[in-house]
């Protein structure tokens, strides 16, 4: 045991010269100017890098970026939000453009507001698909969309031409043309 004591002690006696070697080692001025400039250097270089990081985050000057990683994936999640919306912003105005294509065919307000759009994909390369099917079948349950049908949906009837021709003539008779 006394070998064991004799051991620790002179452990304990080989860190305190070390621990007084530390202490009694002094450093020359030009070293402590050469640690404060790289110090300082350092601090400029992570506040430069903040105010970047605030720019690109759209953070503002009082925010906390302490927790850099909850930032970033806040940020990630907005610039996600943001680019779903100008994508499906996107896809709507492919849609309607589409949409006047048919223009001639059908009558597109009424149309647009009976389409069922579920049925209608815009693709991410902007092709559309579904819309001619949904409009044919919006055609069968509702014939007034289509431009020119035969059904005026309400609108004045179409004379036959026989009534029409004998109207016209007591027109011109009562006009005196005839």
């Amino acid at each position: 045991m006394s070998e064991q004591n004799l051991n620790n002690n002179q452990n304990l006696n080989d860190d305190n010269n070390k621990n007084e070697q530390i202490e009694n080692k002094v450093f020359s001025e030009d070293y402590v100017k050469a640690l404060r400039g790289e110090a300082k250097q350092h601090r400029l270089t992570a506040k430069n890098y903040e105010t970047k990081l605030r720019q690109i985050l759209n953070l503002k000057d009082d925010e906390d970026v302490t927790d850099l990683d909850t930032v970033i994936n806040n940020y990630q999640e907005n610039l996600t939000k943001a680019q779903n919306e100008v994508l499906n912003k996107a896809k709507e105005l492919l849609y309607k453009t589409e949409l006047q294509k048919y223009d001639n065919q059908y009558n597109l307000k009424l149309a647009s507001k009976l389409l069922d759009k579920t049925k209608i994909e815009v693709a991410d390369d902007g092709t559309i698909t579904g819309l001619q099917e949904a409009l044919k079948e919006l055609e069968k349950e509702y014939p007034e969309i289509v431009k020119n049908s035969q059904s005026n949906g309400g609108a004045n009837p179409v004379l036959d031409d026989k009534k029409t021709d004998k109207q016209e003539n007591l027109f011109k008779k009562a006009l005196g043309l005839f």
